[in-house]
């Protein structure tokens, strides 16, 4: 298993990425790692290379996309960035993944540019998973579609049915449609007509859900458009921090609250192990003909590594073999639009 990753990419490179690939290379004997960007300042990476060159190599990159670039001048300006090479080994089969915490509007144009996307995909989707009551849920689009048309919540639909199915192991997963209201008068008409298409549909429909039973688990799968998923993922992961730092001011405020809190340590570090976003490592951009994996800006060694391990599951799962098949018997994949 072979992985490219974007050494530049994200708000504390290099060196957190160094540390998340040197994590993933000692946890995996299988993987291998193709690392792009400046061989000048990879430091722990040349030395692990030196020793190891079966299972690390490095391609001098220094064409970096910043994280406020725009995409489309990315694209023109910045044909050989650490982003693009990492996209064009995907597309050259001479990486299985790509792994980038780098500009995720640029990644989604460079992945799309040359990777393309899978027959019968007419909208790849960014999906990221959320902690919830019960087992963790889906959420497809969160970021890459801010415009869309009712099949494509469909598409969004069947690609997250199939990921959290693959990945999170949920057999025959439910599968809401992110709206204002349970009602299927409710939502605006891209909505509405998604609902009926939704039910028309192979796949295990829940139906309608509201903002307030995503947490609950209500469904094993949340479809939406990706301006709203962004807002809904941007909200989430404000929660786990919010809520220890209020914690914290309370239990500060007397010994028998800070020897409560000693009592409970156990149960707190659960608590924030489960709503730490580098456990789940990054979003797959699903429907490409390829995996890319896009980490957050802020992603630590840990997304990093489990990002890395992320890639390596979608495509031992044959995540995109198995959406074309489930696209085929579920929508006529030439009238697409």
């Amino acid at each position: 298993m072979k992985i490219a990753i974007d050494v530049m990419g994200g708000d504390f490179a290099p060196d957190c990425n160094i540390n998340g690939i040197l994590s993933a290379l000692t946890e995996d004997p299988d993987i291998k790692i193709i690392a792009v960007g400046d061989t000048q300042i990879m430091g722990g990476l040349a030395t692990f290379q030196e020793a190891n060159p079966e299972k690390l190599e490095l391609i001098h990159i220094t064409s970096i996309v910043a994280m406020d670039e725009s995409p489309s001048r990315a694209l023109k300006e910045k044909p050989e960035s650490t982003i693009g090479i990492c996209a064009n080994l995907v597309r050259d089969r001479r990486a299985d993944a790509m792994v980038t915490a780098g500009n995720t509007g640029a990644t989604v144009a460079y992945a799309l540019m040359r990777i393309g996307r899978l027959k019968g995909v007419n909208r790849p989707a960014l999906a990221t998973v959320f902690p919830t009551q019960g087992e963790p849920s889906v959420v497809i689009d969160v970021g890459a579609n801010a415009r869309v048309k009712p099949m494509n919540l469909l598409e969004f639909a069947i690609m997250g049915q199939v990921y959290a199915e693959e990945v999170l192991g949920i057999d025959d997963p439910s599968v809401g449609l992110l709206s204002v209201g349970e009602e299927e008068a409710k939502g605006y008409e891209v909505i509405k007509e998604a609902n009926h298409l939704l039910k028309e549909a192979n796949i295990n429909f829940y139906g309608n859900i509201e903002g307030g039973a995503i947490l609950k688990g209500t469904t094993n799968v949340i479809v939406c458009d990706g301006f709203v998923g962004n807002v809904v993922l941007k909200f989430a992961e404000s929660i786990s921090d919010v809520v220890f730092t209020t914690l914290k001011t309370m239990i500060s405020k007397s010994v028998k609250r800070k020897m409560g809190a000693w009592l409970m340590k156990s149960a707190l570090r659960d608590f924030k192990r489960i709503w730490d976003p580098s456990e789940y490592g990054g979003a797959p951009l699903i429907g490409l003909n390829g995996t890319c994996i896009i980490c957050h800006g802020s992603s630590n060694p840990k997304a990093i590594r489990n990002g890395i391990l992320l890639a390596k599951k979608c495509v031992e799962k044959k995540i995109n073999e198995k959406i074309m098949e489930k696209l085929k018997g579920t929508v006529k994949v030439d009238n697409i639009p």
